[in-house]
Parts: structure tokens; C-alpha cells; sequence
């Protein structure tokens, strides 16, 4: 379970993307679309910054040692940047995501690949952006990483997640400057 803010949001998750390339490794593909898009999740809408224009961000769930293949399309009208909170980037700085930092910003209508190896780590992270207080108006989701070898494993079968998030009904960058 992984605990953000005060909105509970409840999911269940079965969205494992992947691609085999040698035994016990995979290759999680995907691309997230970034943009603003109106929605209404407690019934007052509002725009939002979001992943495929969907409310809830896509859930990225693989094995500790698979590889992440994360295309990023900004089709926002800022920079935006995607950090892998707790994530040790063992061989992959650049893909860290701090901009100006292990990175430079994603631009408007530019596109990224984020391409790490899972090296070492298992557990329940998020990833969020990095520029700015983008994060607060939407763009963040859950990372999970499974530990094939983690002896309590045969104690559950599904894991249920529940994401809370500050939500408002105004755009941080405006809530700010009040």
C-alpha cells in the first residue's frame, strides 16, 4: 500500500506490459501521453495533468531485474520530467528525473525514453513528476516491484492498492500564487 495525500482512490491491479528477452527478465513497454484534460472525479471538474487523459495514472508493475521502457510524449505546455521516487538508478543517473539535475526537462511536444534495469530492489514506489508542483495536479501513479523470490509470497495472491492523493479544485499553480 502506498499512502499520498488525503483522496482515496481504490484499484485493483492486472496491467503487467511486458516482453520476455531472456529467461526470468522481462521488458515493460509503454508510453504515457502527457497532457491536460478536464475531469470531475468528486463531481467538480477541473483540468487535470494527466497520463493517456485518464484520472488514475497507469500502475507499472513488474519483477525486481526486468527492464522499464517508459516513451513520454509531452503534450503539455510545460517541461515535465518523471521521477522515480526511492528508485536507486544504478547505472542509469540520467534517468532519474531531477531536471537540471540528472536530466533536462521534457519539453513541449518532445518525447523521452526512460529505459532502466530494476537491479536489486522490490517493493511499492511512486513515480511523479519532477518539474515544478505538477504532481499535485495529477501526474503521478505507482510503481510496484515484485520480489520473485520473497518467501511470504505464497501468504496472498492479489495485491489490492489504495492511492491517496490532496486533491483540488483549483490548478496548484494558481492555489499558489493566492
Amino acid at each position: 500500500i502506498i499512502v499520498i495525500g488525503l483522496t482515496p482512490i481504490y484499484l485493483r491491479n492486472k496491467n503487467l506490459k511486458t516482453n520476455s528477452i531472456e529467461q526470468n527478465v522481462n521488458v515493460y513497454n509503454n508510453t504515457f501521453r502527457i497532457g491536460w484534460f478536464n475531469a470531475s472525479p468528486d463531481n467538480y471538474e477541473r483540468s487535470i495533468l494527466s497520463i493517456n487523459s485518464k484520472i488514475i495514472a497507469p500502475t507499472i508493475l513488474v519483477n525486481q531485474g526486468d527492464i522499464i521502457n517508459l516513451t513520454i510524449i509531452n503534450e503539455s505546455y510545460e517541461p515535465i520530467t518523471i521521477h522515480w521516487h526511492g528508485l536507486l538508478q544504478i547505472s542509469s543517473l540520467d534517468m532519474d528525473g531531477v531536471p537540471g539535475v540528472t536530466q533536462c526537462s521534457i519539453e513541449p511536444n518532445e518525447t523521452f525514453l526512460y529505459k532502466y534495469k530494476t537491479i536489486n530492489q522490490s517493493g511499492t514506489y511512486w513515480y511523479h513528476s519532477h518539474y515544478s508542483i505538477q504532481y499535485g495536479d495529477g501526474l503521478k501513479g505507482i510503481l510496484i516491484i515484485k520480489d520473485l523470490n520473497d518467501p511470504f509470497q505464497y501468504l496472498y495472491e492479489d495485491e489490492d492498492i489504495l492511492q491517496l492523493t490532496d486533491w483540488y479544485h483549483i490548478p496548484l499553480h494558481i492555489l499558489l500564487r493566492t
